[in-house]
């Protein structure tokens, strides 16, 4: 009865607030309302801002699928047979997405002038001279949607090179299928995925294809400091798909659909659950626990890609010079990023080891791997070190028959769990010292 005397006292009255006849009916609904609202829980986690709409280019023609609800515009300085041929790469990257469990864009009413799905082949004017080859937009948010969604739309470069025309077609689509998907979502994370996509279905990593670069700035992080905008990252989220569910890929499509939400109140798109949070929670237990995966994909990332795309070695030593220091590396690590040092050891007598000590900058997590490596430079075997939680990390390595060369990786796992939509103050730099075993455990580092 208590809870009831507001309204009660308003219905007494008979006028509202502002001295006008009040509706029964509709005070008691108005009051509903007000009650319904104060009890709806409340979102206090992080947001992002939605994706901006922006305003579709300018095409003289366009071509409808046959086999999928898609249509290519194309601008002045395209021909017909390029837009045709970007139509039929489009129509089997929709046939092709779908049947592994992606879900096609909403459709979007009579924009581009039909419901189906729009990619624009157009040259950029002088005032978006700033545009990658390959992109996705928004035209505002899909109100039917249960969950968060845009209608999007992609667009690739008018003057992009024959030969890549159907790696940028792939790369758009894959964009624009992930930012409509859950518009929430890191556009660095939408590039690297749309990059390992573009990669499984035409073998080059997205339209730009940054992962030989990425390789060879091994420092830079894992996604959010990635090449090409993200899309660098692409190699090494397929190294994460051999590892996590044998190469399938099922575990990015599923993540992406996990990381979906609805945003039901307040300015703004809710950032949480990201796709990071989703990884943790889907490996949170070793052997497959998150830091446990991306620690052998560091190694990975050393012998598994193919021939003269490697990570370039910082530092290099020999047995005859040891012990030995590395100077501090530089530039500093950023988050998840690795940076490695080669030993060769083939002049190492039967039995011997090798002992490495990090020290890492404090306030940061480091990690340190082993490689032994014959002399074609393939892998013997792995070891890493146990823990992350301290700035120091020290590993032995037997030498075994065949050894020839030792290469050490260290890694940059950060302060708290990563967050792409957030920036990142975790660079930091680290010291080696390699000195020879004698066949003890001694861990103490040789003085410098």
């Amino acid at each position: 009865m208590r809870a009831l005397a507001p309204v009660l006292v308003v219905l007494a009255s008979g006028c509202g607030a502002n001295g006008d006849e009040l509706d029964p009916v509709s005070a008691l609904d108005s009051y509903a309302r007000s009650v319904a609202a104060a009890l709806e829980p409340r979102w206090t986690g992080p947001r992002v801002e939605p994706p901006r709409p922006e305003p579709r280019p300018l095409a003289v023609g366009a071509f409808e699928g046959t086999t999928a609800p898609v249509a290519v515009h194309f601008g002045a300085t395209v021909s017909p047979e390029r837009a045709r041929r970007a139509l039929r790469v489009l129509e089997g990257v929709v046939t092709q997405l779908e049947r592994g469990g992606w879900p096609a864009p909403p459709p979007d009413g009579p924009l581009g002038g039909s419901p189906s799905f729009d990619l624009y082949i157009t040259t950029p004017s002088s005032g978006e001279s700033n545009l990658t080859w390959a992109d996705a937009h928004a035209d505002g948010p899909v109100a039917w949607s249960l969950l968060d969604a845009v209608s999007a739309w992609a667009r690739v470069d008018g003057s992009v090179p024959d030969a890549l025309l159907e790696s940028c077609v792939t790369d758009a689509y894959a964009q624009a299928m992930l930012l409509a998907l859950e518009p929430a979502e890191a556009r660095v994370w939408r590039r690297a995925t749309a990059a390992w996509i573009t990669g499984r279905l035409t073998g080059r990593w997205g339209c730009e294809d940054a992962v030989v670069e990425q390789q060879r700035q091994s420092w830079r992080g894992w996604v959010s400091g990635a090449l090409g905008d993200g899309s660098g990252a692409g190699a090494l989220l397929e190294s994460f798909a051999r590892r996590a569910d044998g190469g399938s890929g099922w575990i990015w499509s599923e993540a992406w659909q996990v990381a979906r939400q609805r945003t039901w109140e307040g300015d703004g798109l809710r950032a949480s659950p990201d796709l990071w949070a989703v990884l943790r929670a889907m490996f949170p237990r070793p052997p497959a626990e998150l830091t446990s995966l991306l620690r052998q994909i560091a190694l990975d990332r050393y012998v598994a890609y193919p021939a003269g795309t490697q990570p370039p070695s910082y530092w290099r030593t020999r047995w005859e010079r040891l012990p030995a220091a590395a100077p501090p590396f530089e530039p500093e690590l950023e988050r998840l990023g690795t940076a490695y040092a080669r030993v060769d050891v083939r002049a190492a007598p039967p039995g011997s080891a090798l002992r490495v000590w990090l020290r890492g900058e404090r306030g940061v997590r480091w990690a340190l791997g082993l490689l032994r490596l014959d002399d074609g430079g393939r892998e013997l075997s792995r070891i890493v070190a146990p823990s992350l939680e301290e700035p120091r990390a020290y590993l032995r390595a037997e030498l075994f028959d065949g050894t020839a060369e030792v290469v050490v990786a260290v890694t940059n796992f950060g302060a708290g769990d990563a967050d792409a939509d957030e920036p990142d103050a975790s660079a930091r730099s680290f010291e080696l010292i390699v000195d020879r075993g004698d066949g003890g455990e001694e861990a103490a580092p040789p003085t410098r």
